[in-house]
Order: structure tokens, then C-alpha cells, then sequence
């Protein structure tokens, strides 16, 4: 039982607590996450780099959630 806790304590502070994006016209995209353990990250997407944006709806949990992704150049997988 002490592990199943510490392992939901530890995946929890390694949750997303807020995230946001900034455009920055002529320059850029910036992404900046905060996690529950208090670490933020930031990733900058240069605009020649930004090849498409994706906005769309999923259904999780009973809620309608938002999200926004982008495919970006030298960068295999979508960035959320």
C-alpha cells in the first residue's frame, strides 16, 4: 500500500501543473511549463521552424479538453 502511495505522490509532482504558450510576432513561439514540484521548463520554436499548428477537442474524463500541438522541423514527434 506504501509503495502504490509513494508511487502516486512521485507521478503527481511530475505532473503538468500549467502551461502556456506566447507568440511573439516576426519571431517565435514560446511554450512554458510549470510542474507540481515547482520545475518550469521553456521550449522557443523559431517561426521557419513551425511547419503546422493543430487545435482540437478530446474527450477525457467527461470533459471536453482543448489542447494545441505543433509539428515542427528536426523535431520527430508533435510538440503539446
Amino acid at each position: 500500500f506504501v509503495l502504490i502511495l509513494l508511487i502516486k505522490i512521485v507521478y503527481k509532482l511530475n505532473s503538468v501543473q500549467k502551461e502556456s504558450f506566447v507568440v511573439m510576432k516576426d519571431f517565435g513561439l514560446q511554450i512554458d511549463r510549470k510542474y507540481y514540484n515547482g520545475k518550469t521548463k521553456s521550449l522557443f520554436i523559431e517561426f521557419p521552424r513551425l511547419k503546422s499548428i493543430i487545435i482540437n477537442e478530446a474527450i477525457q474524463n467527461f470533459k471536453v479538453v482543448t489542447y494545441v500541438a505543433f509539428f515542427v522541423e528536426g523535431i520527430q514527434k508533435l510538440v503539446i
